[in-house]
């Protein structure tokens, strides 16, 4: 049986941390070794690790990357299995990821998540979102069987430990995001990603726009990090091309044609809420995915273009170097 180690970094999490430590000690799989990173939290964080009997490293605001590089170095297991601390996993998660590892050819595999039972009702809403629109974001999987995948985020993935070790590991000061990148370098290398929907975490979402609107515009941020260092390499990354096409033809239709400018407007939200009534959403939950488009196509070019034209803290990976960069000041935690 192999051991597994796995390592989840916490700054700030108080509100779902209890929930979390008590889901991945009723693990089935017992052949483990749990590591949390507290990374410089100022709540009640610190508080709760000490007396959850888990291992802790105590670091101060290093950021997530750096925070798992320095578990992964004191790591024990052949596996390594992530997940954060606003995530519940489910009882069979370490077995189920273990599954996919029947071939020596794959380095990693992910799984599926859900809503817990008490998520609010905007943070079902996002989940319900971008479960429908997972087949353009890759970040939530639609996915019934075990499939070959690019990309696994870190909330739910575990790895071959050596593998990680070889690559080293995450890119230093890369958030979010440093989980594309670190698959960017992975499948590169020739090796495979899979992903099985049984492995199940439940993760809590945002819970009102101004967080959701911030995700997406950090999420759009390291996108134009990444397309800058690697190119285009990902279905998402076409997304800023189609959407200032969209948005100058709206503009000259606007100034030329104030009514149909508005009218065409009015016709592109009705189309939208028309795609996911087809997906068989219901009349409220349509407008409010609708609504949900509008605010992340917005944030999340935003933040690409800021990421574009700002200094990246990742070069192409032909240099075999990182740059590393500050995690931002205005990082109050990591989850979402």
């Amino acid at each position: 049986m192999s051991f597994v180690s796995i390592i989840i970094p916490v700054r700030n999490g108080e509100k779902y941390l209890e929930k979390c430590i008590d889901s991945v000690k009723k693990l089935t799989y017992r052949e483990l070794e749990i590591i949390f990173i507290n990374d410089g939290s100022t709540d009640r964080t610190g508080e709760i690790l000490k007396k959850s009997n888990v291992k802790v490293i105590e670091t101060e605001g290093i950021g997530p990357s750096r925070a798992r590089n320095l578990a992964l170095n004191e790591a024990k297991g052949e596996f390594v299995a992530f997940t954060d601390s606003d995530c519940l996993v489910k009882k069979n998660w370490i077995d189920e990821l273990l599954s996919g590892f029947k071939n020596e050819n794959v380095a990693g595999v992910g799984g599926d998540q859900l809503s817990p039972s008490d998520e609010t009702d905007f943070g079902r809403n996002v989940q319900d979102f971008m479960k429908c629109i997972g087949f353009v974001t890759g970040y939530i999987k639609t996915e019934k069987k075990l499939t070959k995948v690019n990309h696994n985020p870190t909330c739910n993935v575990m790895y071959r430990k050596f593998i990680l070790s070889d690559l080293g590991g995450f890119c230093p000061g890369l958030w979010p995001g440093e989980d594309v990148e670190l698959d960017w370098r992975v499948t590169k290398k020739g090796y495979k990603l899979l992903f099985n929907p049984e492995a199940i975490v439940y993760h809590y979402r945002p819970e009102n726009s101004r967080k959701y609107r911030k995700m997406m515009y950090n999420y759009g941020k390291v996108q134009g990090f990444l397309v800058k260092a690697y190119g285009l390499f990902r279905k998402i990354h076409y997304l800023p091309v189609f959407s200032v096409v969209l948005i100058i033809g709206e503009i000259i239709l606007l100034v030329e044609h104030l009514f149909f400018g508005l009218l065409a407007l009015l016709c592109i939200f009705f189309l939208m809420w028309g795609y996911f009534l087809l997906r068989k959403c219901n009349f409220r939950k349509s407008f409010v995915f609708s609504v949900l488009t509008c605010l992340t196509l917005f944030n999340w070019n935003l933040g690409f273009l800021e990421g574009l034209f700002e200094k990246s803290p990742i070069v192409p990976e032909r240099s075999k170097i990182f740059r590393s960069i500050e995690i931002p000041k205005n990082t109050d935690d990591y989850t979402g």
